[in-house]
């Protein structure tokens, strides 16, 4: 004949309490663990899917678009994707159902771009789950120019022709009658630095390396380093980086950004941005730098260095300086620790057991005595306060809950060993 199925309240007898609240317990402990140790989940990469090129013009307008272009080898849907600046809430929602095959691009111009053409902003493209790509710049470079990757879809940015929907193409740097591009405004509205000594072009070579960025920059905070190469070899190819020190013979405490990575004075050519030139020998685009965290403040200098790949020759550009601080953090900084005090829970307690040295259970606390309690915390209803300070305390609300388990778990299992007090607790009462 089959065991018969022990129901649930026979299960919660007080005969099978000990072996109920021992397994309840440990299981009410495993959750505080999974709950403070929780297992990572990894999402899926996004696709490569970038800001190619930007137009901004002089005006805020319905004239302003962006270009995307899809690195990767498959069509990518772009319907709800979000293209906005740095501030305000309106935005551009992409359509559903818009997609962007492999190599291909796709430009969006809207009146629902609002990109500032004289101060910085930025440019931004979200998928669904987060931001995708970003592009900051300090002003806009005119009516007849964009920002552009350049090659297609690579990690160098610079300033282009307006090319919608095809290969970006330089802007030239040559002078002509016909064309105002020459007067493009530099990128980062700083005064240009004074260069402290004169470069040599290496010999049988012209070329010449100008470099604008700010006066005054603080320690490992990157900033943008705008460079121009005149004279060049044609349609030839460089790497570029910047070189940071305090004196001039020892330019070593700088770094240089490449795809997303830092890399300092000392490592290979090629970790650093590669460029190539025009047709004309010119190429014009900006680099982005920092001095290495740790490094003092004071006055350093820079210099911005080329190599040919061809040739496997350096070009330096004259030494210019420029100060730099250690930035101190705020009091205020400390502040933001102060809202945890408030969501600490109470305790209460709901059992109070009094032994003596011999392990008797007595009624009344006397000298001599040891008292044991097991609390159960509660919620403590915060009090009304500001948006902001309800914020902190619903995120921390979620660090109750481990406590609330852990605690449970440890009453259900010293409620477990209640055969071997019961007893006594009766012949007391």
């Amino acid at each position: 004949m089959p065991a018969r199925r022990k129901s649930f309240l026979e299960f919660l007898s007080p005969r099978r309490w000990p072996q109920g609240l021992l397994g309840g317990g440990l299981v009410l402990i495993f959750l505080f663990w999974t709950v403070l140790h929780p297992v990572p989940c990894y999402g899926v990469s996004l696709e490569k899917v970038v800001i190619n090129e930007i137009y901004i013009g002089d005006s805020i307008g319905s004239h302003q678009w962006v270009e995307l272009y899809n690195n990767s080898e498959k069509e990518i849907d772009l319907g709800g994707w979000i293209i906005d600046d740095s501030g305000g809430s309106t935005y551009y929602q992409i359509d559903q159902g818009t997609k962007i095959g492999s190599g291909e691009y796709k430009t969006f111009q809207s009146g629902k771009f609002y990109f500032n053409p004289t101060t910085p902003d930025s440019v931004i493209l979200k998928d669904i789950t987060g931001k995708v790509d970003r592009y900051d710049y300090s002003a806009s470079v005119g009516n007849l120019a964009t920002f552009c990757r350049y090659p297609d879809g690579s990690s160098n940015w610079t300033v282009c022709q307006p090319t919608k929907d095809s290969n970006n193409i330089l802007a030239s740097t040559t002078p002509t009658p016909t064309s105002t591009l020459t007067s493009i405004p530099t990128l980062t509205p700083t005064p240009t630095p004074t260069p402290l000594s004169t470069s040599t072009p290496a010999q049988g070579s012209s070329l010449t390396i100008t470099a604008t960025f700010p006066s005054s920059v603080k320690i490992g905070e990157s900033f943008n380093v705008d460079v121009q190469l005149s004279n060049a070899d044609s349609n030839s190819d460089y790497y570029l980086k910047v070189r940071l020190g305090t004196d001039e013979s020892h330019l070593t405490k700088g770094e240089t950004e490449n795809n997303g990575k830092w890399f300092s004075d000392t490592e290979g050519w090629s970790n650093f941005p590669r460029i190539t030139t025009d047709g004309a020998g010119n190429w014009t685009g900006q680099l982005k730098a920092r001095i290495k965290q740790g490094e003092s403040g004071g006055e350093y200098k820079l210099r911005v260095r080329a190599h040919s790949v061809e040739e496997d020759k350096n070009y330096d550009s004259s030494v210019y300086g420029l100060s730099a601080e250690v930035e101190t953090p705020t009091p205020t900084s400390l502040l933001s620790l102060t809202p945890t005090v408030t969501a600490t829970p109470t305790l209460t307690s709901i059992l109070s057991l009094t032994f003596s040295p011999s392990g008797e259970i007595l009624g009344a606390t006397e000298a001599g005595e040891a008292t044991f309690s097991l609390h159960l915390l509660e919620n403590e209803k915060p009090e009304e306060g500001t948006e902001e300070e309800k914020k902190t305390s619903n995120s921390n609300s979620s660090y109750l809950w481990p406590k609330v388990l852990i605690s449970l778990g440890s009453a259900l299992i010293i409620g477990a060993s209640y055969p071997l007090w019961l007893p006594k607790l009766k012949n007391i009462v």
